[in-house]
């Protein structure tokens, strides 16, 4: 006998392999674009462009202890 699924289960069940799937640390780490609006107010590399993220790792020891590979690749040369 099958059960019904609700909207919320089937989303879920779809979604949560692809968040659990690995993926490099490179390919994880996302900056604003350079002519973006700030979006929010997290201290996270998606909230600052790429340059904003470079100047806070090397402002702030803590962030970078917290968050290596994204304060590495905000280092970067483009």
């Amino acid at each position: 006998m099958l059960l019904p699924l609700k909207p919320q289960s089937l989303i879920a069940g779809l979604l949560l392999p692809a968040l659990l799937a690995p993926v490099s640390a490179d390919e994880s780490v996302r900056f604003l674009p350079d002519d973006a609006l700030i979006a929010c107010r997290a201290i996270m590399p998606a909230c600052f462009t790429k340059a904003g993220w470079a100047q806070l790792c090397e402002a702030n020891p803590e962030v970078h202890l917290a968050h290596p590979v994204a304060c590495r690749l905000a280092g970067e040369e483009p």
